[in-house]
């Protein structure tokens, strides 16, 4: 990739500041400039000899500013300063409600996973984005050992982004711990529930059955919603898919996680969003599911 782009440009180019984030990981970026454009390739890896592992290769093609010109800035471009996050105030100011009751955060960066699993670095990187830091999810992902495949293990997820608090400037705050599946247990005591009503005919659905069971945990689940989306702080929701019908998700089923962005208490709705790029900023779904 830098042979050509050295050939197309007619020059060798001009290696960028890099970046280390831990232990072997290291980011590299290296810029050419044909005018009217600019070139920026930026490649990790992790590792090396026997540990080495190719992690990304992105290539950023950019009108050329020659008051702006890359070659002379030594100021990374993977994590900004932190100055400008926004304030609570303004953070406040990001919620819209609408007369039908729609209390919803507005402007927070879209971002496509594409056909990776990267839900996870992927809802990462707009959450941080939405704050005011500049991050890829690229680089999310190497710092969890994400897998393209496999995607991103939550305990290593919540880790990473623990450690890595002072330099993106968050700090990670678990609401609720996994716990994706209706249990064994959980089944028996349903179907024991029906059969004292008389059979399942007419009895309540499972999930109505734990919605009520469990009264006091929804209840608070849907309080925090309302907490956090009015202070304009989304939440990094993590689901099993394939529960309930979702037409259009490029994934029918599995783990994933997405953002809680507001609620509709008089529609009984809490609105969400996929990192799926456009079609996929802001859907509604029942509370109870």
């Amino acid at each position: 990739a830098r042979e050509a782009l050295a050939q197309y440009a007619g020059s060798p180019g001009t290696d960028l500041s890099d970046r280390r984030y831990a232990g072997k990981t290291r980011l590299e970026r290296h810029c050419w400039v044909k005018e009217p454009h600019q070139f920026i390739l930026t490649w990790s890896s992790t590792g090396r000899r026997d540990e080495f592992r190719a992690e990304y290769l992105k290539l950023e093609l950019a009108p050329f500013d020659s008051r702006n010109d890359p070659r002379k800035s030594q100021v990374s471009a993977i994590v900004e300063s932190r100055a400008e996050m926004l304030t609570p105030a303004q953070l406040k100011a990001k919620v819209v409600r609408q007369d039908d009751g729609s209390v919803y955060i507005d402007g927070i960066p879209m971002v496509d996973q594409g056909q990776k699993g990267y839900c996870a670095v992927a809802t990462a990187e707009r959450i941080l984005r939405y704050y005011g830091t500049e991050v890829d999810q690229h680089v999310i992902a190497q710092l969890a050992d994400s897998s393209a495949r496999m995607g991103t293990n939550p305990v290593q997820m919540l880790e990473m982004l623990k450690k890595a608090g002072t330099k993106f400037g968050v700090k990670v705050n678990i609401l609720y711990g996994f716990d994706f599946y209706v249990t064994f247990q959980e089944r028996v005591d349903y179907l024991r529930h029906l059969e004292k009503k008389g059979g399942a005919p007419g009895g309540p659905s499972l999930l109505a059955y734990r919605v009520k069971k469990n009264k006091r945990g929804f209840d608070k689940f849907l309080k925090d919603v309302r907490k956090y989306v009015d202070q304009g702080v989304p939440l990094a929701w993590g689901v099993t898919l394939g529960w309930f019908p979702e037409p259009g998700l490029p994934q029918v089923g599995g783990g994933h996680m997405r953002l809680i962005i507001g609620y509709n208490e008089s529609r009984r709705e809490v609105f969400y969003s996929d990192s799926w790029g456009p079609r996929h900023e802001r859907k509604a779904m029942p509370m109870d599911q």
